[in-house]
């Protein structure tokens, strides 16, 4: 790897564990809040300088800048393209995060709230909620926004946590593969390929938190090996930092410690040395087990949710298998342009045996095949084109001559990264797979990789028009998906609805965009019924809506749940006057209608309105209630 972007790897994996350790040190003091962040915000960038000018910071960034230039350049027509398509993407990327805010339908309900849930609070608390992932998710994504949050109050720039980390996977790719074995040519074109694909495009301008930790997977084996190279424990100690910030990020991350372990287990002998010690210390406050010991604390069970009332864990290891399986297979097989995605999915579900059906309904009930009209971050894995380069160096290693010409540990990392997906899928009951499994991409890929003819297929030249192809597509996936698109959907749909005002396709892409143009604000439209001075506001809400849209403006307002029990007379008295009603969550928590919580609390309805926060789901009504004094 690139001296570069090793500096710039370093000061992202510093930056990131100096962030998640603040977070939890000022909540344990009780002072999680703006002032804090400041003072700290001037302590970090000092750190910052005296590392840049020790590890000559300047040099860094020129050498960085060479090289960009140089991918741009390239050689051959083919060579050029790929690093050219990928920085177009990344460019890509950076602008649409900067046009459009945020929009991330579960960080817009749980994972933003909570942050501004702990910065009105001044500390982590257990929050009383509807909605468990509040409370017992993973905070390494959370303790990054933390900071912005406070400082900015604003959620425009979070998307940089995502972009900023996105920049340095091709170099990192490159080496981890090289490390283990891939071939140069190889490990080259895949450099580019792997980081463009669709879950790892489409959350570079996103504030989703899936493929944020590969990075860190990448960086942890990347230092492990070059620890059992050159005999460094300081090397070693930045590989404890990156795992441990890894397992913070999602604990669905935690089967990757598996691979990680294999990676340093030629370094083992530097376990005990004074760098590693340290790093160990400090891991264990950036990992999930700070978590882990909270959620046991609050829950009785170290994942937080003992019951499994978010029914995201299989009842049994064959049936996890069977589900993840089928997902990950529907979900990166699946076009990344498909109008027929709904009949497309019914005739998937329909074509599984009988016994497959009984089993994944009693014990997988979020299963479904996930194939959607386009490629989305909400449910994309590496995308079509990406599974099919690696299908095509399956078959071609099955059927060409070659020796294995890779060193035993290398395999044996790959070959523990699959293990670990195996580990995962026998727990696993959500309907993401193909975006949750978006750190275990690149070390999957890995083992296809050290398949004989991979380089027999890079040499190809069909096979690097395909690359190219490839890569082709995916920029176009990013400049119109409808979380941010790069073209002016909105007006060239209102056209051609107004030209087939019959079509179906027209409009249901029009109620999509639409629905995503708004969804980063999406209950604004009921905020116009609160008064400007309203500083506590309560929220009855169904546990998965966009909580975020009543915070706004950030730092000037605060939300309170409410659940049945809660004292209205005690809400009273903390200033809560007005409350944003979702009659989805009054009927499943109180089974009530709005007059009849409004006669039993003294409250008035102020306003009624019906607002479409999904398309899927379409209008559903919303009120604005006054409690009366």
């Amino acid at each position: 790897m690139k001296t570069a972007a090793e500096f710039f790897l370093k000061l992202w994996l510093a930056g990131g564990a100096a962030c998640v350790l603040a977070g939890w040190i000022l909540s344990a003091f009780g002072v999680l809040g703006r002032t804090a962040y400041a003072l700290l915000a001037v302590a970090g960038l000092s750190a910052t300088v005296w590392f840049w000018r020790r590890e000559d910071g300047t040099a860094a960034l020129g050498r960085c800048r060479r090289s960009v230039q140089s991918c741009w350049r390239g050689r051959g027509p083919v060579c050029r393209w790929l690093p050219r398509l990928w920085l177009l993407g990344a460019a890509a990327a950076l602008v649409s995060g900067w046009l459009h805010a945020p929009n991330n339908y579960d960080a817009l309900a749980y994972r933003v709230p909570r942050v501004l849930h702990w910065l009105a609070e001044g500390r982590w608390h257990w929050i009383s909620s509807p909605d468990l992932r509040l409370n017992y998710s993973a905070t390494g994504f959370e303790w990054l926004m933390a900071p912005v949050l406070a400082l900015a109050r604003s959620d425009r720039l979070l998307f940089l946590l995502n972009w900023i980390p996105f920049l340095l996977l091709p170099p990192l790719v490159f080496a981890v593969f090289r490390r283990l074995g891939v071939r140069a040519a190889v490990a080259w074109h895949w450099m580019w390929l792997l980081p463009g694909g669709y879950c790892f495009l489409l959350q570079a301008g996103s504030i989703g938190n899936d493929a944020f930790a590969a990075v860190f997977l990448l960086a942890a084996i990347f230092f492990a090996q070059r620890a059992a190279q050159n005999r460094s424990a300081r090397n070693l100690a930045w590989s404890v930092l990156a795992a441990a910030l890894m397992t913070g990020a999602k604990a669905s991350n935690l089967p990757l410690l598996l691979p990680w372990v294999v990676a340093c287990w030629l370094a083992r002998s530097l376990v005990l040395s004074r760098p590693v010690a340290l790093a160990t210390l400090l891991a264990l406050g950036v990992s999930f087990l700070p978590q882990a010991v909270l959620n046991h604390r609050c829950s009785g069970h170290w994942g937080g949710d003992p019951a499994n009332q978010e029914r995201l864990r299989a009842s049994d290891a064959a049936t996890g298998l069977l589900g993840n399986s089928l997902q990950l297979a529907a979900q990166n097989l699946a076009p990344p342009f498909n109008p027929a995605a709904r009949s497309l999915n019914e005739r998937l579900t329909a074509a599984l045996p009988s016994a497959w059906h009984q089993r994944l309904a009693g014990g997988f009930p979020r299963f479904t095949p996930g194939v959607g009209e386009l490629a989305q971050e909400e449910s994309a894995g590496v995308g079509l084109g990406v599974t099919l380069l690696a299908v095509a160096g399956i078959f071609f290693a099955k059927f060409r001559r070659g020796e294995w010409r890779v060193l035993r540990p290398g395999l044996a990392v790959a070959m523990a990264a699959w293990i670990s997906l195996a580990v995962l899928a026998t727990q696993l009951g959500s309907e993401s797979t193909a975006r949750l499994i978006a750190p275990y991409y690149p070390l999957l890929l890995a083992l296809v990789l050290l398949l004989p003819a991979q380089d027999y297929l890079a040499r190809r030249r069909w096979w690097r028009g395909l690359a190219v192809a490839v890569s082709g597509a995916a920029l176009l996936v990013i400049v119109v998906t409808p979380s941010r698109p790069l073209w002016p959907a909105q007006t060239v749909l209102g056209w051609f609805s107004a030209a087939w005002p019959e079509s179906q396709f027209v409009q249901r892409a029009a109620r999509v965009y639409t629905v995503y143009a708004g969804r980063a604000d999406s209950l604004a439209p009921l905020r116009r019924f609160v008064p400007p001075d309203a500083n506590v506001l309560g929220f009855l809400s169904n546990g998965n809506e966009p909580e975020t849209s009543l915070w706004r403006p950030l730092g000037g307002r605060r939300v309170v749940l409410i659940l049945p029990g809660d004292d209205i007379e005690l809400l009273r008295q903390r200033g809560v006057e007005y409350v944003v009603i979702s009659s989805a969550g009054l009927k499943r928590l109180f089974g009530q209608t709005v007059e009849e919580w409004c006669g039993h609390h003294r409250a008035r309805v102020l306003a009624s309105q019906s607002l479409t926060l999904l398309a899927s789901q379409g209008e559903r009504p919303w009120h604005v209630v006054q409690l009366l004094r």
